[in-house]
């Protein structure tokens, strides 16, 4: 007999007769019928009969029960987790429980995929696979995924505000600079959002840089900084030679036309004069100075001068008194600009 283990059961009910017969009857001899019904074990049962009439002599039959069990084990998963990272960890420890049962003992519990209860579960999604299997190759599956969420924010740190001096004959300075970053995961991405790369050339004035930091989690941290560059540069001026000239014909003066250059390291500086007269002027008979500042858009300043000498070389002229030319005879010759002095 072959059947199959009562649910739940680790055995099966099975219920048999073993007939028998005699050529005596039963009152002279002594016979023996046998009916049983009886709970057989998983597995094969040998079961053996014997009968035996009154003058001793016996037959034997025999026959076996055989249970299956074909019954599937169960197994219960947890739900799927989902969690955020452990602090500082592109992981969290995750314990779990797997149950199982069968309805006869012995069964196995194995992992077939994902980690052990109470293991460092990485960043992102790991699914995990049991399977129970009893003793007589019965089996069940179950799975569950552990989802661990990066939520952690991070870190950045830009340099403090950085002021320099311009570089010599340049309206700019060159300015390294480094930016730190760290994640609890790898794989952070530094982004510049504003401003110049380290090692540019950052031009007179301020700049604002800017960066953001991003992990594979899209999380983000930023931080910024400024460069100022201070034009500390004094421009440069130069003045023309001091100037001597004769007056200008039948003039106490003379047209004097001039000069004055000017750089500085930045574009915009201006020049003012701040003595004197302009060139392309009429200057009068004499010594007059000029003097020039250039300033530039810092404020930085530089300034020159010089003079502008107009010699009266004119004699006088012969339209006067008689009297007046005997006298110039014996005293030496004086200029226009002086005779008109006195005529005055």
């Amino acid at each position: 007999m072959v059947v199959s283990n009562d649910p739940g059961q680790c055995a099966a009910i099975v219920t048999y007769s073993v007939s028998f017969n005699d050529n005596c009857a039963a009152r002279t001899w002594r016979k023996r019928l046998v009916w049983r019904a009886d709970r057989a074990s998983l597995g094969t049962t040998s079961n053996s009969f014997t009968v035996t009439d009154g003058s001793g002599n016996t037959a034997t039959c025999s026959f076996t029960v055989t249970v299956n069990d074909t019954e599937v084990p169960t197994i219960t998963c947890p739900a799927n987790v989902v969690v955020s990272n452990d602090p500082g960890q592109c992981a969290a420890i995750v314990t779990y429980s797997v149950s199982f049962n069968d309805n006869c003992a012995g069964a196995n519990l194995a992992q077939t995929a994902g980690l052990a209860s109470g293991s460092s579960f990485p960043s992102g999604t790991a699914s995990n696979s049991f399977t129970v299997t009893d003793g007589s190759g019965n089996t069940a599956t179950c799975s569950f995924t552990v989802t661990v969420n990066d939520t952690e924010i991070p870190t950045i740190t830009c340099p403090a505000n950085v002021v320099v001096s311009n570089d010599p004959g340049q309206c700019a300075a060159i300015v390294s600079y480094s930016v730190s970053f760290n994640d609890n995961c790898a794989g952070a991405n530094l982004a510049q959002t504003a401003g110049l790369a380290s090692g540019s050339s950052f031009p007179s004035g301020t700049t604002s840089n800017s960066f953001t930091v991003t992990d594979g989690a899209g999380n983000t941290a930023t931080c910024s900084f400024t460069v100022t560059v201070n034009d500390t540069e004094i421009p440069t001026i130069t003045c023309p030679a001091n100037v001597v000239v004769s007056n200008d014909p039948g003039q106490c003066a003379a047209i004097v036309t001039y000069s004055v250059s000017f750089n500085d390291n930045c574009a915009g500086a201006n020049l003012a004069q701040t003595a004197g007269l302009a060139s392309g002027s009429s200057f009068p008979s004499g010594t007059t100075s000029n003097s020039f500042t250039v300033t530039d858009g810092s404020g930085n300043t530089a300034t020159c001068s010089f003079t502008v000498t107009v010699n009266d070389t004119e004699v006088t002229n012969h339209h006067l008194p008689r009297q007046r030319r005997r006298q110039q005879r014996s005293r030496p010759m004086r200029s226009d600009c002086h005779l008109f002095g006195q005529l005055q």
